[in-house]
């Protein structure tokens, strides 16, 4: 039987659409209200409460000049030997020490946003790298934009929660690493420039590359990290020439070893996870770079390595406190 006009559909629910979250809430991982201008959670919380410019475009407003904090340089002396320690300390808060328990495994603690752990000082020097100032908001945006979008697929740096003990208490890894870092989460967002920054980062790592001696680890972290970034921008050989110096530094230093985490870690089980984390980096982007561009075999591959396999995300995040790298113990060839 045909009717004249089509059954009447069953009435559709509404949908609630979420708001988005304030980049407190969002870097915490909890529910945001997203009430303007500062969510019910910060409000409690006493946070500053800002939220992600839109993609969309259109003409960014200017912000009150009572709520724009006291500008940070990225600043990087032509000196090694000067002592940045007091400037590192007054931007990233007080120093932990880096051998303490008290910060490792609490789940809290690895949720907390980079905006509870970045504080700028009024005085710091002004000495500064390039011409790029950034706000301490622009600094926890672009962290943040960092590891919501290039941490996962690359887990290598340290936790949010640790990075800041470990760049307080050692001004060294600031200058190398920081750099990097915002420049690569300039690029998943509008609001900040990207050219300065990326400017910043190269002229970091051509820098840190003169000084004599073995290279840091940190500035092998740097370079894996930068080295990606640079081949996904479009610049493969770049790319591939900075992957092979990180994997020259790397077997120079011995980071394809079970021995380098351990004796670098300074008894510390989270830096020494992120060692071993750096070198599957480098194994892992070695094989992504090859594959692309058909140029097997690999170079990491012909390696003898014992380094032991990274260990959960979660562990990662809470502090390593209990790891068994059961499967780890296998070597590769």
């Amino acid at each position: 039987m045909s009717y004249p006009y089509p059954p009447p559909s069953p009435p559709r629910s509404s949908i609630r659409r979420v708001p988005l979250a304030c980049i407190q809430c969002r870097s915490r991982k909890v529910r945001c209200d997203a009430t303007t201008p500062c969510c019910s959670r910060c409000s409690v919380d006493g946070k500053q409460c800002e939220y992600q410019k839109s993609r969309r475009g259109g003409r960014p407003r200017r912000p009150d000049s009572v709520s724009v904090p006291v500008p940070m340089r990225i600043a990087v002396e032509d000196s090694p030997s000067t002592d940045h320690s007091s400037q590192w300390t007054e931007v990233f808060g007080t120093a932990t020490d880096s051998n303490s328990s008290s910060g490792f495994g609490s789940a809290e603690s690895s949720s907390q946003s980079v905006s509870d752990t970045l504080e700028v000082g009024s005085n710091i020097d002004n000495s500064c790298f390039g011409s790029m100032q950034l706000t301490s908001m622009q600094v926890d945006q672009l962290l943040t934009q960092y590891y919501i979008y290039f941490h996962v697929a690359h887990p290598c740096v340290l936790p949010q929660w640790s990075l800041r003990s470990r760049l307080a208490s050692n001004p060294a890894a600031a200058e190398i690493l920081l750099p990097v870092l915002l420049y690569i989460g300039s690029l998943f967002t509008h609001s900040v420039r990207s050219a300065p920054l990326e400017d910043a980062a190269k002229q970091t790592i051509d820098l840190v590359r003169t000084r004599p001696g073995p290279p840091s680890p940190y500035y092998i972290q740097a370079l894996t990290l930068y080295c990606i970034a640079v081949y996904w921008c479009n610049e493969s050989e770049r790319g591939r020439t900075l992957l092979d110096e990180a994997i020259r530094g790397a077997l120079d230093l011995g980071m394809h070893t079970a021995e380098f985490a351990s004796e670098n870690s300074q008894g510390d089980s989270v830096l020494e996870e992120s060692w071993r984390r750096t070198w599957w980096s480098i194994y892992i982007t070695d094989a992504h770079i090859s594959g692309s561009t058909h140029t097997y075999p690999t170079q990491t591959g012909r390696i003898q390595t014992s380094t032991e396999l990274p260990c959960e995300e979660h562990l990662y995040e809470s502090g390593v406190s209990s790891y068994d790298p059961y499967i780890s113990r296998l070597p590769l060839t």
